[in-house]
């Protein structure tokens, strides 16, 4: 059987350029198709990413907490990538990590997640706090406890994972929010009930958008001022009831995004007025004391 030769397929940006060889333009002018050529690669690069992460998406299922830790349960590293390997590569993707310090936060470390397919690349990473040691745990060991923290909620966050069964791995990272477990909050009640809209469509972004919401606002509630909690154990049980409106996990609509975009700007710009407090009250406390022992003097 004669083969039969396989023609390639010449894009229209190629074919602007091997014309403007043809008919001998300029160096910069031919600069500047070639340019515009490699625009048009990157851009449909960019689209056919989108198409197929849509794609893969949708094939998604959440995944269950099963791994036990201090009166939690969570969902491992080793579980998500177990449960998505497949289906990540099935529909041609890759994906690694990198770590990197964080600016002016010397004790901290950022884990940098890349996902790879179809000729492009996109980054999203998670700043982790250090980790406190127990007993159990030497220094190397603390130092590995972050990088496993940081690849678990860039990998969810990255991917957009649901974790199923309301999926509290903020408290693996910071044992100082343990007061979250509660949906209720400080006086025994839920935050008043918002009513979802239909579930928003897997590929839009919304699922990934308010998972990096939830894990900004577990954040918030472990924000600390040299070292000192900014928000009390009553405050952060009311941030977890605003996380529960009516007694219920928020779900993956447009509502509930509004919703929790809301309570992370409320509870944001609480901690940081609570800060500024903090600090002009000191400022007075020195003002005063730095005026008694002038008197002293």
């Amino acid at each position: 059987m004669e083969e039969k030769a396989i023609v390639p397929i010449e894009s229209a940006g190629d074919s602007l350029v091997r014309l403007a060889i043809e008919k001998g333009v300029d160096v910069d002018n031919l600069q500047r198709l070639i340019n515009m050529r490699n625009a048009e690669i990157e851009r449909q690069a960019k689209l056919d990413f989108q198409y197929h992460f849509a794609e893969m998406q949708s094939e998604f299922v959440p995944v269950s907490r099963e791994k036990q830790g201090y009166g939690y349960k969570y969902a491992p590293i080793e579980l998500l990538q177990k449960t998505y390997g497949p289906l990540i590569a099935k529909h041609g993707f890759s994906y690694s990590w990198r770590e990197s310090s964080v600016e002016n936060m010397p004790d901290w470390k950022r884990c940098i997640l890349t996902i790879s397919g179809y000729g492009y690349s996109q980054e999203n990473h998670f700043d982790i706090p250090p980790v406190e040691r127990t007993k159990q745990m030497n220094a190397v060991q603390a130092v590995g406890a972050m990088s496993t923290y940081g690849r678990r909620y860039s990998f969810i966050s990255g991917f957009g994972i649901i974790i199923d069964d309301e999926d509290p791995d903020g408290r693996a990272l910071a044992s100082d929010i343990e007061t979250l477990s509660d949906p209720k909050g400080s006086d025994g009640k839920y935050s008043p009930l918002v009513e979802p809209t239909e579930p928003a469509p897997k590929g839009d972004g919304t699922r990934q958008e308010m998972q990096a919401l939830k894990v900004k606002l577990f954040d918030i509630a472990a924000m600390k001022d040299e070292d000192t909690d900014v928000f009390s154990p009553d405050q952060k049980k009311d941030i977890n009831a605003d996380y529960h409106p009516g007694g219920r996990n928020l779900e993956p609509s447009l509502t509930d995004l509004e919703y929790l975009r809301g309570i992370v700007e409320k509870w944001e710009t609480t901690g940081q007025a609570i800060i500024e407090r903090r600090k002009a009250l000191d400022a007075e406390l020195e003002d005063g004391f730095n005026l008694a022992q002038d008197k002293v003097d």
